[in-house]
């Protein structure tokens, strides 16, 4: 195990020196980009194996499934919360906002500097960044991408997401730009800010940091959302929130592809992939639906403790709430250099420009579309596989 951007690093110097490993994690952005290079081994057999009818469609094709064959398979998935201090809002009163203007109300409620600031954000890496930009998009009813797959950035939606971050700010403590994904985690959990977006493992930091109020009663998950003033109804409907589940990947100049393949079924039979699941109960959930809908997985003392919060992410998902990183809608799962975008830096930049060098929105997203499109004049030559 090693963090993202070390293995994403590790995986492509291996891949350009042709020799990577037999198998591997993948980001879910990655599965269309490497499939593209022609890369990857299909994991049919896989998922038949597991039962394809027994894992959440959404799940089980977004990404991964291209030609008509699965190049990967999610190992769990969660969805990406607001999580909030419970008992201060409902001390003051407040009801979970459902539209950006409501939200800055809330904020402005909750925003009581310097004892605690009201929302946090991570600034480092620009990784996340990527999650919050095309999130905020979703939520204001748009995507970042054209049918082709070239970048969307010069419309009403992708400006307003962009306010919207820059509105957020008001509410976030100084500095917090610099501030890390671990950073916000350990804010949250021991009351230095209101509300963030985070995951199902934030649990772990509210019992290390504040284990007298670790209970649902004081940390909360909001039910929906809020949306945008393009979003084009209400957050149960139109709401929009990552995915998070990464793919196990089999690569074509592996030397075991064979035993890879054998691995992949083992470790999904259920006396193995509860343990996976069980080690961090409320964030690695099962791709399994039977296994999921289980009094063994759901009799867990953490599962039980934290429903809501699992119920939550289920919901987002059976409603189709939730896509990986970097696809608004399931046709960009079949974009083939989303991984280069991630890795290039130009969204972040895009966002720092507006929320830290004062560019305005249009101006900051003009540049990085032709940033985008130059990008991806440079990575055309390498496709060996046409969007399938």
């Amino acid at each position: 195990g090693m963090g993202w951007g070390e293995h994403e690093n590790r995986i492509l110097a291996a891949l350009a020196a042709g020799a990577p490993p037999d198998i591997s994690h993948a980001i879910q952005y990655v599965t269309p980009s490497l499939y593209a290079k022609g890369l990857l081994e299909p994991l049919d057999d896989v998922v038949n194996d597991i039962g394809k009818d027994d894992i959440f469609p959404h799940i089980r094709d977004i990404g991964a499934l291209q030609d008509g064959h699965w190049y990967g398979i999610t190992h769990g998935w969660g969805a990406d919360i607001y999580l909030y201090r419970r008992d201060w809002a409902e001390k003051k009163g407040l009801k979970e906002p459902r539209t950006w203007a409501e939200m800055y109300d809330w904020l402005e409620a909750l925003n009581e500097p310097p004892g605690h600031y009201g929302f946090a954000l991570t600034g480092t890496p620009g990784f996340f960044v990527n999650e919050d930009v095309y999130m905020f998009t979703g939520q204001n009813g748009g995507g970042i991408w054209k049918e082709d797959g070239r970048p969307n950035l010069q419309n009403e939606h992708v400006y307003g997401a962009l306010e919207h971050f820059k509105n957020l700010t008001r509410y976030m403590a100084p500095g917090w730009l610099s501030h890390k994904y671990v950073d916000n985690l350990a804010a949250i959990a021991s009351g230095k800010v209101a509300c963030t977006t985070t995951w199902g493992r934030t649990v772990g930091y509210i019992e290390k940091y504040s284990p007298d109020i670790a209970d649902p009663e004081h940390f909360w998950v909001m039910d929906y959302k809020p949306v945008g003033p393009l979003a084009g109804g209400p957050p149960e409907t139109h709401m929009f929130t990552q995915n998070d589940g990464e793919h196990w990947v089999v690569y074509k100049q592996g030397k075991h592809i064979e035993e890879a393949i054998e691995f992949l079924k083992f470790f999904y039979k259920n006396e193995n992939y509860i343990k996976w699941c069980d080690s961090v109960p409320i964030h690695i959930l099962p791709i399994k639906i039977s296994l999921f809908n289980s009094e063994q997985y759901l009799n867990h003392p953490d599962r039980k403790k934290w429903r809501h919060w699992l119920n939550v992410q289920r919901t987002y998902l059976e409603k189709k709430l939730v896509m990986p990183l970097l696809m608004n809608r399931e046709s960009d799962s079949h974009i083939p250099w989303l991984m280069e975008v991630a890795n290039s830096g130009i969204l972040p930049d895009m966002v720092f420009d507006v929320v830290d060098k004062g560019k305005s929105p249009q101006e900051a997203a003009k540049k990085a579309e032709a940033r985008i499109n130059k990008l991806i004049d440079q990575i055309a030559p390498t496709i060996k596989i046409k969007k399938g």
